[in-house]
């Protein structure tokens, strides 16, 4: 009668997840990203009303809200599209915890390969235990700054690359012979 919108989330209909998906989908390729909690509106797909946030899907996925049945996610269901749509979803707070020593072993198999440092420019690792296609060194950096995936946290390539220099130089650290394609470790002293 006075024109307001008055909007009551307390009488929403059901959510649909597969509704959801398309929504999920159709930003993907809108966007070339992915849709997280932290994305604001919805702005593709069935749910794109100029009122729904990614952060309420998530929550009543999550909680069990609007008919769904609790215990998911928008980052679940993210997976679930990449899968059946053949595109690469890779959700990071999925993931094993890292081992530093593996991290050194990557960077060990970089520098024998290319003769080089690996830093947070350099790419996709491609030596080691964490060369799976997906893990950046400009990622791996990060969490060992910020502490994640089990990493203590405040250190970085750059230190690392310090402490096996020094290593190097002290001949602690297994040495390297000859040119990348035919490296090999000799026993320290």
């Amino acid at each position: 009668e006075h024109g307001l919108n008055y909007f009551n989330h307390l009488q929403q209909d059901n959510l649909d997840i597969g509704k959801i998906k398309d929504c999920i989908l159709e930003h993907y390729r809108a966007t070339k990203k992915w849709p997280t909690d932290k994305t604001t509106l919805v702005e593709y797909g069935p749910y794109a009303d100029g009122r729904t946030k990614w952060a309420s899907l998530n929550a009543a996925l999550r909680i069990g809200l609007r008919g769904l049945p609790g215990k998911s996610s928008i980052a679940a269901l993210n997976q679930e599209v990449s899968d059946e749509h053949g595109l690469n979803y890779f959700n990071h707070l999925q993931q094993d915890n890292l081992d530093i020593g593996k991290i050194k072993d990557c960077i060990l198999e970089h520098y024998r390969a290319t003769e080089k440092w690996p830093t947070d420019k350099t790419g996709l690792v491609e030596y080691g235990p964490y060369a799976d296609g997906k893990t950046t060194w400009k990622r791996i950096n990060a969490m060992l700054a910020r502490g994640q995936r089990g990493l203590p946290g405040g250190s970085s390539l750059a230190k690392i690359r310090q402490e096996r220099q020094k290593e190097m130089a002290q001949g602690t650290w297994p040495h390297i012979t000859a040119k990348a394609d035919n490296a090999t470790e000799e026993p320290t002293p």
